[in-house]
């Protein structure tokens, strides 16, 4: 015969309230704080795994393990498509911080004293609002070299959860195993498709490549430089992904020729004005990859926006995009702001970076990028060419400025 014994813990939790005893289970909660946390933003492994989550074989190793869960097969608007997974993935954040603690809390009220080290955490920080989908964070505490082997598995354990919340936990327990041995191929995300070959997952029936956006701290193939926005104007968050860093460019007068100036991809962090109220006076951290130096502060003037595939995709592209289309505002505006532009250049930044702001204007109004608008363009090329030879002679500027060409032999 058995005797089964009902749990005292379910018969007391059908007490009075007034005689229903605390359960510390219930009273006593175990809370995250991020209070006082430090983020390392240079720490070069928080850089190369977030690369490794944003890179083109990554995804197609995770869309992989997705299409082979048979009972979690993804469809329609399901929540692990192929555009809301690229765009999680791509706004997933790491980073390595010292101080984030686990803290107790008794009715609400957090205990003095007791806290214990976490080693990771993810958090939904907000929603991206181009694309709407999360923006998970994967904070975990720095990593100390006493034991490489155990701060490693801390390390990918993290991961793991973050990527399972991009995936919103469509992943079964055998993909979870396949992703953390995944995770070792960091430094090599092209060994994925072989490893998941070898495990017998299936291969994409539609090759994803170059979907994604290139790897940051890659070069910019010359053929894409018509397609840089030169108008230099403040990045809205959602291209923030989407950049292009002017990276080289000589001291002298051939600076102004494209074929010395070089550009990679980037990913802008944050923007930091430092005290300046105009836009010449923006920087931002930008993440240009470890082989560029990692994160990096840039003023906003070397930094570049591609022309939407939209518009790129229409004749004279080039000529309407420039965020103002040509002759849209008055001349006589469009010259008080390149003397403002101009006069701060001259006042305020080194010959380097003057000539890299100078460039800009002369690229956006030079008549052969400008077909069908020559004349207005020509008008306003020769105009800022008068204005950086009157500057450079100390002159006062004005707007009735001679229209002709200046004769720019005389520039110092």
């Amino acid at each position: 015969m058995e005797l089964r014994v009902g749990s005292k813990f379910e018969r007391l939790k059908k007490f009075p309230e007034h005689l229903k005893p605390r359960f510390l289970t219930e009273v006593v909660l175990e809370t995250v704080s991020t209070d006082g946390m430090m983020e390392l933003t240079d720490s070069p492994d928080a850089l190369c795994y977030e690369q490794f989550l944003h890179s083109n074989d990554f995804f197609e190793g995770l869309r992989r393990l997705l299409n082979h869960e048979n009972d979690n097969e993804c469809s329609g608007e399901s929540s692990c498509t192929d555009e809301i997974l690229q765009n999680t993935l791509l706004n997933a954040r790491i980073a390595e911080v010292i101080g984030l603690r686990t803290l107790l809390s008794y009715n609400l009220q957090t205990v003095d004293g007791v806290s214990l080290e976490r080693d990771y955490y993810v958090k939904q920080n907000e929603i991206e609002p181009q694309s709407g989908v999360p923006v998970y964070h994967l904070y975990y505490q720095k990593i100390t070299p006493q034991n490489p082997a155990n701060n490693t598995s801390r390390l990918h354990a993290g991961l793991t959860l973050l990527i399972e919340h991009c995936t919103g936990g469509w992943l079964s327990k055998y993909s979870v195993m396949l992703l953390q041995e995944i995770l070792h191929f960091n430094d090599d995300p092209g060994q994925i498709a072989r490893f998941l070959d070898k495990k017998r997952i299936p291969p994409l029936e539609v090759s994803t490549t170059n979907i994604l956006f290139p790897q940051i701290g890659t070069y910019v193939e010359d053929r894409f430089y018509p397609f840089l926005v030169q108008q230099i104007a403040p990045f809205r968050e959602h291209e923030y992904r989407y950049v292009a860093l002017l990276i080289d460019i000589e001291d002298d007068e051939s600076a102004l020729e494209h074929s010395d100036m070089r550009y990679i991809y980037a990913h802008i962090l944050e923007q930091r004005n430092l005290g300046f109220s105009s836009t010449l006076g923006i920087r931002y951290r930008v993440n240009v990859g470890l082989q560029h130096g990692g994160i990096i502060e840039v003023p906003i003037f070397r930094l570049f926006k591609f022309l939407p595939q939209s518009v790129a995709a229409t004749s004279n592209a080039v000529v309407v995009y420039d965020i103002e289309p040509i002759g849209s505002i008055p001349i006589d505006e469009n010259y008080e702001r390149i003397i403002n532009m101009l006069q701060e250049a001259f006042q305020l930044f080194d010959i380097q970076d003057r000539r890299r702001i100078i460039h800009r204007p002369l690229l956006k109004w030079h008549p052969d990028r400008n077909a069908g608008h020559e004349d207005h363009a020509t008008r306003v090329f020769n105009f800022i060419q008068h204005s950086i030879l009157g500057l450079e002679r100390d002159e006062e500027l004005n707007i009735d400025q001679v229209g002709g060409a200046p004769n720019m032999s005389v520039s110092r």
